[in-house]
This record gives structure tokens, C-alpha cells and sequence, in this order.
């Protein structure tokens, strides 16, 4: 069986709540892996090389809620995370 891999980019402002209440509310990159009907085998999960406490706790969370789901981080440098040229 094929597995489904999915990129996604670290929100620093949808992902971000290092609190408890944070289960309270709606986090792309961890809600990607509770969807129902769709598996992710594996998630290439990109952030810049300030968001490494904000991936580290979003990963926790995607291990609690996916266990299966395998998470690869890739550290981008970004000066300006809007700036797509």
C-alpha cells in the first residue's frame, strides 16, 4: 500500500499556544493529522530556525493524537517567511 505523506509549513500564529487550553483550539498542522477519514503516514513539517519550541510542542501534540503519523522536521532559515521569491 502506498503511504501518503504530506509538507506542510509551521504556523508561528494558527500553531502557536504553548498552554493546556491549547487542545481548545483549531491548529492547521495538528489538526492535519486528526482528520477522520485521512491517514498521514508521514508529515515533512518546515519551519524557520526561531520556531524550534513551537515545532517540538506541535510534534508532541501530533504524537498524542497520531501515534503512527511519523514527523520529519527541515530547519529553514527565513528572514521574511512572506517573501516567496
Amino acid at each position: 500500500m502506498r503511504r501518503r505523506v504530506a509538507i506542510g509549513i509551521l504556523g508561528t500564529t494558527l500553531d502557536a499556544s504553548g498552554r493546556e487550553d491549547r487542545w481548545k483550539r483549531w491548529r492547521p498542522t495538528v489538526a492535519l493529522c486528526q482528520q477522520p477519514g485521512l491517514f498521514i503516514d508521514r508529515l515533512e513539517l518546515i519551519h524557520g530556525d526561531n520556531s524550534e519550541r513551537l515545532a517540538r510542542q506541535v510534534i508532541a501534540d501530533i504524537e498524542e493524537v497520531s501515534p503512527a503519523t511519523e514527523v520529519r522536521r527541515h530547519v529553514i532559515p527565513m528572514k521574511d517567511p512572506w517573501d516567496f521569491s
